[in-house]
């Protein structure tokens, strides 16, 4: 498993007081290694940004 922590802002982000939106993705990935042999990668992204788009943070875990 692969997993990532980004907060490009901080500290100073952590004391804004406006409400952010959290946004969440989940992506599937499959590479065809062989015949019948399949490699798929599960992607998941949470990424909390302000309203002016300032990202507060950010999560992505892979697990293949």
């Amino acid at each position: 498993m692969n997993l990532s922590l980004e907060i490009p802002h901080a500290p100073q982000i952590f004391l804004e007081r406006e409400q952010a939106e959290v946004e969440i993705s989940i992506d599937i990935d499959a590479t065809r290694l062989q015949e019948e042999i399949y490699e798929i990668v599960l992607t998941g992204t949470i990424t909390n940004k302000l309203a002016d788009g300032k990202v507060v943070f950010l999560i992505e875990a892979q697990q293949a």
